[in-house]
């Protein structure tokens, strides 16, 4: 399949971590494109050895605008983690806050 690798994946995420989280996300989480339940196009899980992994549906592999929107709102969960991934007001908070600071200019 043609398309982004999870190689870019990481490069946007140390990119972005350094641009608008000045690196407080942690370098050790993984990236990948992988299958992810049925009911999400890309996910966020705490490993068992505390690190992070953010899945992003294969399918989205060919586009760039989408797989760059799932990433960024997948690092999102990642200051506001409390046990699991949520959507509660931090989350959106903290997205809106990235996306004000100029990474919606660069998801497309």
């Amino acid at each position: 399949m043609s398309g982004f690798s999870n190689i870019s994946l990481k490069r946007d995420y140390n990119r972005w971590n350094k641009k608008y989280w000045n690196y407080e996300l942690p370098d050790e989480t993984d990236i990948i494109f992988s299958p992810v339940p049925d009911d999400r196009d890309a996910d966020c899980n705490k490993q068992n050895d505390g690190s992070f992994l953010i899945r992003i549906s294969p399918i989205y592999q060919a586009s760039r605008p989408a797989t760059r929107w799932f990433l960024s709102h997948e690092m999102c969960h990642i200051p506001t983690w409390h046990g699991k991934a949520f959507h509660g007001d931090l989350f959106y908070a903290e997205w809106l806050r990235v996306l004000n600071a100029g990474l919606l200019r660069e998801l497309y």
